[in-house]
């Protein structure tokens, strides 16, 4: 299952995964990222990811959405990712 995320949220999870720390650190795959449904579940709030904590499969792709918005640019991103 993917979820198309605000870029902070993904840039969140990543630092965490990486331990990664300070502001200014280099973040390598900001714009799509796998995680588990527990570490994903301890750094995001089912309200920031916008689908329910029990709705989530064992893994999650996080995709972070571009500037534009819709159906359309989400499913374009997919597309690329995938």
């Amino acid at each position: 299952m993917h979820i198309v995320v605000e870029p902070r949220l993904v840039r969140r999870v990543v630092k965490a995964e990486l331990g990664l720390v300070g502001f200014g650190a280099a973040i390598p795959h900001r714009e799509s990222w796998v995680t588990e449904r527990e570490r994903l579940l301890e750094l995001c709030s089912p309200r920031e990811l916008g689908v329910g904590a029990s709705e989530l499969p064992p893994r999650v792709m996080l995709i972070a959405h571009p500037d534009s918005s819709g159906a359309e640019a989400e499913a374009e991103i997919v597309r690329e990712v995938l």
